[in-house]
């Protein structure tokens, strides 16, 4: 090696300290990192060290250093890392273009206070004269460096393996939707033809095996739709709405969902609504629905005996908003402790030897409690084995309007049939007082039909109407039929023909009930409830013209404030039997009436033409058997190109509505509405665009509207719920 001629030779040997240490010496020492030689052989002694690497080992002195490491470079590694830096050093070295013999390695050391830290490595391979063959090493501490490069890479890693997750998310969200859709498919099928069975059908054997095929397929869609709204949650696919709803309109779907599960297996049902909760609220009404369903059905499916009951109450007004409890209690068979653990594992079904024969995938209360979360929620439990269980969350809602709900009367709230809605707006009664005003209000009356009220508080305001011999349009003519109803009358009372029948079938429903009450009260010697009864039967009678049932109350009612049992004991069978000869009336009355009703709307869509688009032939086929019940007639495009052209080579009002399949080949659902909406002809933006899906999801029913389309329809789509959204698309039904 040439010596660096900018140094004089005595250079080497100049002492500037005390210590009688060289210049080369001293400049080691003047190093910011460490600097240590080590032969290289399998000893691997070290020949020097530094201050700096004393430092990086956290020893005071060489002498220190030296027993921590047993002095060889061995013993400075970490034992973990030893063998593949040594591996690595040895083949650097080797390299043919490694000329100057250098290396570069990173490795951990252990401190002599325990401390793992992270060092780097430049070495040069050398021949020291008079030691032979070594190393020299310059090392640094690069554990803050090296620590922030793991987060860097763990942050790179974890982002890899979320976008990996994602994407199989994104797959598996779509293999469902596929699966759900392709798996409907046939099931709307199998449904659609056992449906023509059962219309067709007259054997009673034959009805009850098609009435278990119909079962099963339904049952098998709701394993369908729980299986694809737990996978869309588990992987933060849901997404709640904000919008505005009724909460007393949910309230009457809930007991409209379960009220008649109850009354089949003989329960008792209690809905218990805090009056003072708003009426009008701002939130995702479908999956809070949801929630509360599940929670009802599950009591009503695990409880023989006893009650189902729902209270929902206001636990907190907050600004804008309200805090609200919901809770089902039930009777049933409870939850023993050991499985409260269990129960909202997916597909988990608690006590196998009492619930095998119940139907279910175990997925409803893993979905209610993953939907919960989502409003920031919890679903609580509360259980005795053998005597029930009660199952409650809170839940925050804005509030839309502050106008309380009210007392609420759920039975009320049971759906109409189709044709059957009711009207509000000429409902003039505010508040609903103690009075029944002419045009009588008919939910009013209704709740005098199913509530006592109190002594002398109802009568009913305004003139009668004098043209008693008068028919009028709208009644049916059998009406006439029975000197026993007033029917001119009692459209006066209510104000118009529809509001009349709704008031006939509100009453229908409900004085057997009340003539059976009439009967126990008298039975236990109950005056006073006797009286409130017959007094509440004196009004709503007047109300629909029974002018003479209304006598017989109002007589029975003076005997019971006078407490005259001698002729309530007389008079009361003669009363009871008028009220069920009444409710035999009306039955036979509202049977002609809603058939002529059915009738005119059936003689309405009759012979109107629905082009049909659906690429399985057998649903298309079922689809137009349907549509041929009201008489009315199909055309049948495969794809949507095919619809596309139907549509355009017929002229404006030949097709009086277009049924959608969503998923087909060629051109799907979507698409071809889109364009059929883009058409320069008069009914283009015009024609009704129903569209036929196997997915009930609320990001479907949003994608079906924003193409412009008119209505949602999921496979397999019943009868009478395609022939309600002909009817109000077509005819503008209510």
């Amino acid at each position: 090696m040439n010596r660096n001629k900018l140094f004089a030779e005595s250079f080497t040997h100049f002492e500037p300290t005390e210590e009688n240490i060289s210049v080369v010496e001293w400049l080691a020492e003047q190093m910011p990192g460490g600097l240590f030689i080590y032969r290289a052989d399998e000893d691997g002694e070290i020949l020097y060290v530094n201050s700096s690497v004393c430092d990086i080992f956290g020893c005071e002195s060489v002498e220190e250093f030296r027993e921590l490491t047993g002095n060889t470079f061995k013993g400075m590694v970490h034992p973990e890392d030893y063998d593949t830096i040594h591996d690595s050093i040895d083949d650097q070295i080797a390299q043919l273009d490694n000329k100057r013999n250098n290396d570069y390695v990173a490795y951990r050391i252990i401190r002599k206070d325990g401390e793992v830290r992270w060092v780097d490595d430049f070495g040069h391979f050398a021949m020291l004269p008079g030691y032979g063959e070594v190393y020299y090493v310059f090392i640094s501490d690069i554990t803050e460096k090296k620590l922030a490069e793991e987060e860097m890479e763990k942050a790179e890693t974890l982002k890899l393996a979320l976008k990996q997750a994602e994407e199989a998310n994104e797959a598996k969200i779509a293999f469902l939707s596929n699966m759900s859709h392709e798996i409907r498919t046939p099931i709307t099928a199998i449904l659609g033809m056992n449906e023509m069975i059962q219309r067709e059908a007259e054997k009673e054997e034959i009805l009850e095996y098609s009435e278990n095929i119909r079962k099963a397929g339904v049952s098998l869609l709701g394993i369908i739709s729980d299986i694809l709204d737990f996978s869309k949650i588990d992987s933060g696919h849901m997404e709640l709405e904000d919008e505005r709803y009724s909460l007393k309109s949910m309230i009457g779907d809930l007991y409209n969902l379960v009220t008649f599960r109850a009354e089949a297996k003989g329960l008792g049902l209690d809905f218990l609504i805090d009056p003072n909760l708003p009426e009008a609220l701002i939130g995702d009404e479908i999956r809070i629905k949801q929630v509360i369903s599940n929670l009802l059905t599950n009591a009503v499916k695990y409880t023989e005996k006893g009650a189902v009951i729902l209270e929902i109450k206001m636990e907190k007004k907050l600004p804008g908003a309200v805090r609200i409890g919901v809770s089902v209690n039930d009777t049933g068979i409870g939850i023993r402790e050991e499985d409260m653990e269990r129960l909202f594992e997916p597909f988990e079904r608690m006590d196998l030897k009492k619930t095998r024969s119940i139907e279910g995938t175990g997925l409803g209360l893993a979905i209610t409690r993953k939907i919960l979360a989502l409003v920031d929620s919890d679903l609580q439990v509360e259980s005795t084995y053998g005597k029930g269980s009660k199952f409650f969350f809170s839940f925050t809602q804005k509030v839309a309007e502050d106008t309380p709900i009210g007392e609420v009367d759920v039975e009320s709230l049971i759906h109409s049939g189709p044709g059957k809605a009711r009207k509000h707006a000429l409902f003039t009664a505010p508040g609903f007082t103690d009075y029944l005003p002419k045009p009588v209000n008919v939910d009013e009356m209704e709740r005098m039909m199913i509530r006592y009220l109190p002594a002398d508080s109802v009568v009913i305001q305004g003139e009668e109407n004098s043209e008693e011999e008068d028919m009028i349009t709208g009644l049916p003519e059998e009406i006439y039929e029975y000197p026993q109803l007033n029917a001119v009358k009692g459209v006066g009372y209510c104000g118009d023909v529809e509001d009349y029948m709704f008031a006939l079938e509100t009453y229908e429903k409900s004085i057997d009930a009340r003539a059976d009450q009439i009967e126990k009260d008298l039975k236990e010697n109950n005056i006073e409830g006797f009286t409130m009864d017959v007094h509440s039967l004196k009004s709503t009678s007047g109300a629909i013209g029974a002018t003479h049932l209304s006598e017989k109350a109002k007589e029975l009612e003076m005997a019971g404030k006078e407490k005259n049992y001698d002729l309530l004991k007389k008079e009361t069978p003669g009363l009871l039997k008028e009220c069920r000869e009444m409710n035999d009336i009306l039955h036979r009355i509202l049977e002609v009436y809603h058939a002529e009703e059915a009738r005119a709307i059936r003689e309405s869509l009759a012979e109107r033409r629905i082009l049909i688009t659906e690429d399985m032939n057998i649903d298309a086929q079922i689809i137009r058997q349907v549509l041929r019940l009201r008489n009315m007639e199909a055309d049948i495009a495969s794809n949507g190109e095919e619809a596309l052209r139907y549509f355009s080579e017929n002229e404006p009002g030949y097709y009086a509505a277009i049924l959608m399949d969503r998923h087909m080949p060629v051109m799907d659902g979507l698409q071809a509405a889109g364009k059929i909406r883009k058409l320069d002809r008069p009914d283009a933006g015009s024609i009704p665009i129903i569209a036929l899906t196997g997915s009930s999801s609320v990001e479907d029913e949003e994608d079906s509207f924003a193409a412009g389309m008119n209505a949602h329809l999921v496979k397999p789509v019943e009868p009478d719920a395609l022939f309600e959204v002909l009817e109000k698309l077509i005819l503008g039904a209510k």
